[in-house]
């Protein structure tokens, strides 16, 4: 976690780890396998159960289930939960290199995984066909490890991958390593306040279907917004995701202190990337999006935009904002930084509210569908303006002419360039500037950091 420097004042001691060391506290160890049979003690890979409900209910504390490939239908026809993990320090996992799929046992059973106990592991277990893949549905749960899984929505009208509904809450979650798919609603705390989450080399990928501002790819909610930071969700960091094909926003933060790394959230109905009260934005990709903005900053904090593109915002059917910053509380006082970052081929200006202070600072704004390209009151830059205009609304240095061109590839599939393009050695190195590009080469490889996502190599 140390390795994502941030503006954002991410804490990431907080944040749970594998916990490894549960496995030698001298619990007691469970087998499961297709071949087993619940009749066994279950204490031996000869000896395994046949059903991984029936090991859990067998566990206790510091237990470690260990379960073989194959496909288990689990849950009880008189309840609608496949797996309840109920007690505390438990690792349910699969045999290495294993191959582990959970599936419903009959239509009634809607829920894949109950968590109701603090500190687990779930480890290559993966979801097929639920309604709800992973829920808990207690106060405050702490520390839960997911990784190495798949979760595959069923077929319904509304389908949640992983949730932590109304005021449950929960402090201290390790997503690593997931992919989520056929999802309405893919990763979300719905109202919390859920702290301390990490969300580290996750895919989700939503139904794509229609227009729906609750069916969000990655979410923190919250019931009251305008409640003080003490009561709702914070310390997110979300580092190495792909978001896309959400019928609502790719990424929607209403936690306070978020960072987001090398993300790449394009094809969302809706916003791209939304922060309500301060965010950090870096090494990521914001492309193809249908609604009023495909950035939004929504009210007072602190709030940059690092080596990063915004591109294909509404872009030939707007017309529509590039960004929107402070919108709806104008007077709010918002610190904004652009620095090394590129909008290309959107459909509007972006939108700086009276209350924003920006420093804007080695980008490439351009190629817009209409002239205007920033707007902050009475004040508007446009492509037939210099960089050296943009000193009207904000600090300013090291900014491309408007007119370049950045010479991608192919896009918007293919946004890499060449030794030609302007964007190489074009940038800065601000102060909590990581080491690497969105695909983990080394910045700094010319003579200063290229504009962008990307490092030339």
């Amino acid at each position: 976690c140390t390795d994502y420097p941030t503006i954002a004042g991410i804490d990431c001691s907080k944040f749970p780890s594998d916990r490894k060391k549960i496995e030698s506290a001298g619990g007691s160890k469970f087998y499961v396998s297709p071949t087993g049979n619940n009749s066994n003690k279950g204490t031996t890979p000869e000896k395994a159960f046949k059903s991984i409900g029936h090991a859990l209910t067998r566990a206790k504390p510091k237990s470690v289930i260990t379960v073989a490939s194959g496909t288990y239908a689990e849950g009880d026809p008189d309840d609608y939960r496949a797996l309840i993990l109920d007690k505390n320090d438990i690792v349910l996992r699969a045999w290495e290199e294993a191959k582990v799929v959970v599936i419903p046992a009959s239509d009634d059973i809607k829920y894949g995984i109950h968590i109701k106990a603090n500190n687990l592991v779930i480890d290559g277990i993966n979801l097929n066909g639920f309604t709800s893949s992973l829920v808990t549905l207690e106060s405050q749960i702490k520390n839960i490890v997911l990784k190495n899984m798949t979760i595959r929505g069923g077929e319904s009208e509304f389908v949640d991958g992983i949730v932590v509904p109304d005021e449950k809450g929960m402090d201290g979650l390790l997503i690593r390593d997931v992919r989520v798919e056929k999802a309405n609603l893919g990763i979300s705390c719905n109202v919390g306040p859920c702290r301390n989450w990490w969300i580290d080399n996750v895919t989700v990928i939503g139904t794509g279907a229609g227009d729906d501002t609750g069916s969000d790819g990655i979410a923190s909610e919250v019931r009251n917004e305008n409640a003080p930071e003490s009561e709702i969700s914070s310390n997110w960091l979300l580092t190495n995701v792909e978001v896309t094909g959400a019928s609502g926003d790719g990424i929607d933060m209403k936690a306070a202190r978020v960072a987001v790394f090398n993300a790449n959230v394009h094809d969302n109905s809706r916003n791209g990337v939304k922060f309500w009260r301060g965010g950090d934005l870096v090494n990521s990709f914001v492309v193809n999006h249908g609604a009023d903005a495909a950035i939004v900053f929504d009210r007072a904090g602190k709030y940059r935009i690092l080596n990063s593109l915004i591109a294909y915002e509404n872009f030939g059917t707007g017309p529509s904002y590039t960004m929107t910053v402070g919108y709806d509380l104008p007077g709010d006082p918002i610190s904004l930084a652009l620095i090394n970052s590129v909008f290309f081929k959107n459909s509007g200006s972006i939108y700086l509210s009276a209350g924003t202070t920006a420093a804007i600072q080695n980008c490439l704004i351009g190629n817009t569908d209409t002239d205007g390209l920033i707007e902050k009151g009475e004040v508007q830059i446009t492509e037939s303006d210099v960089p050296a205009e943009l000193s009207k609304l904000s600090k300013a240095s090291g900014n491309l002419p408007f007119s370049s061109k950045p010479m991608f590839a192919n896009p918007p599939s293919d946004f890499t360039f060449g030794p030609d393009s302007p964007l190489v050695d074009a940038g800065t190195a601000p102060s909590q500037f990581p080491e690497f590009d969105f695909k983990g080469n080394p910045r700094n490889k010319g003579k200063a950091p290229d504009i962008g996502p990307l490092e030339l190599f």
